[in-house]
């Protein structure tokens, strides 16, 4: 019998994979499992330590090492990532506030994402990113209301009003690092939108991409504290 588990066990594990042996074996020391071979002499003996290493010394030896080795490999890998997360943190924290301060945002917003990155840089590096891609849906929109035909008298016109004042207070809250409010006014922005009556909305269109990245962006650093030990 001992045999015949060694061998089944072994092959269970060998086909399975991601399993131990402890997996395999501890069903035989269920009270009803004893109960059932309880006619088998010896078969109360049958545990882990008896079927794979009372009698097996050389291959529990052999991975024993490979387990040594392997955990030798995980410690250093450990340690090379912690060194390079050490210095990517302190190239960071020189390198963002230097893309701020060179970008084409106002003396103000640079101010405001500036002392963001005092107390979190990439907090930091993620308004300012967005901060940016709102000022390209300005942009893009302004050119687009511009290029048609009687546009101040055209629903797109009015749309823009409302558009560009309430993204250029999203980005003013967003160099503050205030990310609820922000996303309240760009949330409040969409339904001001919809409202109109337009099945061509374009900016509507950017805005709601800009949103989903923003949900996403949250989800990650949620994620990311959450794995924090």
């Amino acid at each position: 019998m001992g045999s015949f588990l060694k061998l089944y066990v072994s092959a269970l594990l060998f086909n399975s994979g991601g399993h131990s042996l402890h997996e395999f074996v501890a069903p035989i020391g269920l009270p009803k499992t004893q109960q059932e071979f309880a006619h088998i002499d010896g078969f109360d003996t049958l545990d882990l330590e008896e079927l794979f290493l009372n009698t097996n010394q050389d291959a529990f030896d052999k991975a024993l090492d490979k387990a040594i080795a392997y955990n030798e490999q995980m410690l250093k890998k450990t340690a090379v990532l912690d060194e390079l997360k050490g210095l990517k943190k302190a190239f960071d924290k020189e390198s963002i506030p230097d893309l701020i301060n060179s970008s084409k945002l106002s003396p103000d917003l640079k101010e405001n994402l500036l002392e963001v990155a005092q107390k979190d840089v990439h907090h930091a590096a993620d308004c300012f990113r967005l901060v940016e891609k709102l000022q390209q849906i300005i942009a893009i929109n302004d050119a687009r209301v511009q290029s048609e035909y009687f546009s101040f008298f055209r629903q797109g016109a009015q749309r823009q009003v409302v558009l560009n004042k309430n993204l250029n207070n999203a980005i003013t809250e967003l160099s503050k690092g205030d990310w609820q409010q922000t996303k309240a006014t760009i949330e409040a922005t969409l339904q001001e939108l919809k409202n109109y009556n337009s099945g061509h909305k374009p900016e509507l269109i950017s805005l709601q991409r800009f949103y989903d990245l923003m949900e996403d962006q949250v989800v990650t650093e949620k994620q990311m504290q959450v794995g924090k030990s």
